[in-house]
């Protein structure tokens, strides 16, 4: 069979559909759906070409039954007729494109019997680039290094995905990253630790991860189940790292003992609640220097002219975003979306606020009965304690016997108040 003209990634254009990738499969996982998980929603992909460029894919539920059989991790293919399709912005991406891959019918795969390049598709960063800062949030890391620090698992929330090792990884040149093993990468990380010699040396590679900074300390983490974790594999990456470690001229800090953190660490419940200083919102005004403090109070009220939501939960993994093209003033329109890895299902939420004076509550109530702002000023008021005799309505119609007046800046300036007055006894 001929050998089909190949394109590399770096020279995909996305508005040809007559393209052939010939790539290989680095890494593979499942995204389960939310309501049911046992039920698989789409396979997620990380494909490499023999340039060592990457490019992420899925294959949505629908055409699962075409796919679901083919790819495994390591194989090779050549894909014909490839689709592509944006990723969603600002979110946090495997690979740096800003299209994925996505397999739809008209796709042709076929197996490769031969790939020469790299079957890992490494891309390691220098220690320095995380520290400062440098590298991207958004965009995934890769780092290899000697584990010379390890903490007690953390398990202080009862769903074992979000159960905690923290490790510190060093390099030839003596910096050291702190590295977060979530779930199953830390269960694999305990294990080998606690089935082998305490005295080994060993190197780690973490691929596909995320940096996070917390309190200006950055951080590498294991990103939901896309990441990867080879420890002392036999791989050449591991056995070169290993070989510049030997030698007169390195560090004494190169030691084959791990040293282990006890508890000292605290929860993060526990960092945030018992380290953090208390405060009171009187408290916080013009602070001379940068600090940390928690604030305990009750929301009174919310302004309803501000824009306002909370980007993401940590708990549920929803993000919300401001509707902008809401039909209804009166409204506030939110779509709330699941975390990449959670589910792909769009969920919307309608959230209505009903204000009554200098007091604002936020309630969830119907959409057609909440009243704007607006439509409060101009509604003619209902005078407490049956003052009519007293107050000339038609003298000022935004009036209130126990509220300062609403007036409109744009409406004509009305008279004061005439009041009536009445002879006693």
């Amino acid at each position: 069979m001929a050998t089909p003209n190949i394109t590399l990634i770096a020279d995909v254009d996305v508005l040809r559909d007559d393209l052939t990738l010939k790539v290989c499969v680095i890494n593979l996982w499942k995204h389960m759906s939310f309501n049911n998980k046992d039920d698989i929603w789409s396979i997620e992909l990380i494909l490499l070409d023999e340039q060592g460029t990457k490019i992420q894919a899925t294959v949505w539920k629908k055409f699962l039954y075409r796919f679901k059989n083919i790819f495994k991790d390591g194989s090779a293919f050549y894909i014909t007729s490839p689709s592509f399709a944006s990723q969603k912005p600002d979110s946090f991406k495997i690979t740096p494109q800003d299209q994925k891959l996505t397999f739809v019918q008209q796709i042709v795969v076929k197996e490769c019997a031969e790939f020469s390049g790299s079957i890992f598709g490494f891309s390691f960063v220098d220690y320095q680039t995380v520290l400062s800062l440098q590298h991207p949030e958004d965009l995934s890391v890769d780092v290899i290094g000697l584990v010379v620090a390890i903490t007690e698992m953390m398990k202080d929330n009862p769903d074992r995905s979000r159960h905690r090792l923290t490790i510190h990884i060093q390099d030839e040149s003596g910096l050291q990253v702190h590295v977060n093993l979530w779930g199953d990468y830390a269960y694999k990380m305990q294990d080998y630790i606690d089935n082998n010699p305490p005295n080994q040396r060993v190197v780690v590679i973490i691929q596909f991860a995320k940096i996070t900074v917390w309190r200006d300390r950055p951080s590498v983490n294991t990103y939901f189940t896309s990441s990867k974790l080879f420890i002392n594999s036999g791989i050449d990456d591991i056995n070169l790292f290993k070989k510049s470690l030997d030698g007169d001229d390195h560090p004494d800090s190169f030691s084959n003992t791990i040293s282990v953190i006890e508890s000292k660490q605290l929860s993060e419940l526990d960092d945030f609640i018992v380290k953090t200083k208390l405060k009171t919102i009187a408290e916080i005004f013009e602070p001379l220097s940068k600090t940390h403090f928690v604030i305990v109070g009750s929301i009174k009220g919310i302004l309803q002219n501000e824009k306002w939501c909370y980007p993401a939960c940590t708990n549920c993994s929803y993000r919300a975003f401001l509707d902008n093209g809401a039909d209804d003033d009166r409204t506030d329109s939110l779509d709330v979306c699941s975390g990449e890895f959670e589910s792909q299902d769009n969920r919307h939420l309608k959230d209505a606020i009903s204000g009554t004076d200098d007091n604002i509550t936020p309630s969830t109530v119907d959409k057609n009965s909440v009243t704007s702002p607006m439509n409060f000023l101009n509604t003619t008021p209902v005078l407490k304690r049956n003052l009519e005799e007293v107050f000339d309505l038609d003298i000022n119609e935004n009036l209130s016997s126990s509220k300062t007046p609403k007036v409109s800046l744009d409406g004509p300036r009305k008279k004061l108040l005439e009041i009536k007055l009445e002879k006693s006894g």
